[in-house]
Parts: structure tokens; C-alpha cells; sequence
């Protein structure tokens, strides 16, 4: 199986549009220094802040809340040891509550 031989770009040197600093982009569409895939630079800030703007939105946190709730069923039905933990958790809590009414009631 041959290789194929692909043309070097020569892109001119670029100044990033977040910080400024003169970088060699590797696609004639890189506005950023750095790299995504690599995880540093302006453009892996850049994709870290857009993350923190979509989580913060309504869409985002409905479709979160929907997905953990058919998720938990999940565990439930399977008795992985989330589900077991779950249930021992709110068996003592549940035993907490009814004793402090006992209390109450008996003043």
C-alpha cells in the first residue's frame, strides 16, 4: 500500500484572534493558536467556554435532567451497585425520618 504524497501548504503566519500571538495555522481557517485535539492553546479555551455557555442553557438542562432520569431507571432495573447504594441511602433516611416523627409526636 503506497502512501500518498500530499502538497505542504505554505500558510503565512497569523495572529491569533483571542490573544494575539503569531502562530503557523494549519488549515487556512484557523483563527486560534494552538490545537483542539492536542489541548492547549486559544482554541482549546475556546472550546472549554463554549461548553460552559451550552450546560448553562434550558435546552441543555432539560435534556441533561431527561437523560440522568432514564440513566438511574437503567441502574435500577440492572441492581448495579449505584442502584444498591441508592436504596441503602434512602432506607436510612427513610428510617431517620420516621423516627424523628416518633419523637415529635410523643412531646
Amino acid at each position: 500500500m503506497s502512501e500518498k504524497n500530499h502538497k505542504l501548504r505554505n500558510l503565512k503566519n497569523k495572529v491569533c484572534q483571542k490573544c494575539g500571538q503569531i502562530f503557523k495555522p494549519l488549515s487556512s481557517h484557523q483563527i486560534y493558536c494552538g490545537s483542539k485535539t492536542k489541548r492547549m492553546g486559544c482554541s482549546w479555551q475556546n472550546v472549554l467556554e463554549n461548553h460552559r455557555k451550552l450546560i448553562n442553557t434550558e435546552f441543555w438542562q432539560k435534556y441533561y435532567r431527561e437523560y440522568d432520569k432514564k440513566w438511574r431507571k437503567e441502574q435500577r432495573l440492572q441492581n448495579t451497585p449505584y442502584a444498591v447504594r441508592q436504596r441503602e441511602l434512602q432506607r436510612a433516611y427513610y428510617i431517620k425520618n420516621c423516627e424523628q416523627l416518633k419523637s415529635n409526636n410523643k412531646e
